[in-house]
């Protein structure tokens, strides 16, 4: 597995939009929980049971949308998933379905992370 690669994912292109568009409906509103909720992934990674992607991206996804930033969790979750090389070969209408979900909460992290599973595979 490649190194989470927070730093590069950060200053990626498609996060630095997403990340500003944050920004402009105003802000991140707790920088700790922002860092707590970007290190859970890495906490799962080290003393979890049973780790895979899909849950490592979900995880990501989980807790940026749980803030209410749909967009930027969803895009942290595929950069992650690039990162360590995976696509996410999901329609666009699907992704969109499925954290619209999890925002809802029609979806936990669990179910969320079995969608990534079925919808993302290895390059």
């Amino acid at each position: 597995m490649n190194r989470f690669g927070l730093t590069s994912a950060m200053h990626s292109p498609s996060t630095v939009v997403s990340l500003r568009s944050m920004e402009a409906s105003g802000g991140v509103r707790d920088h700790k929980l922002l860092q707590s909720t970007l290190a859970r992934p890495r906490q799962l990674y080290a003393y979890g049971a049973k780790v895979d992607m899909a849950a490592l991206a979900a995880a990501y996804t989980f807790g940026i949308v749980r803030d209410g930033n749909k967009r930027t969790g969803f895009v942290l979750a595929v950069l992650f998933l690039e990162i360590n090389d995976h696509n996410l070969v999901a329609t666009e209408k699907a992704a969109a379905h499925a954290v619209l979900s999890l925002a809802a909460g029609a979806i936990d992290e669990s179910a969320f992370a079995a969608w990534i599973r079925q919808n993302a595979s290895r390059r």
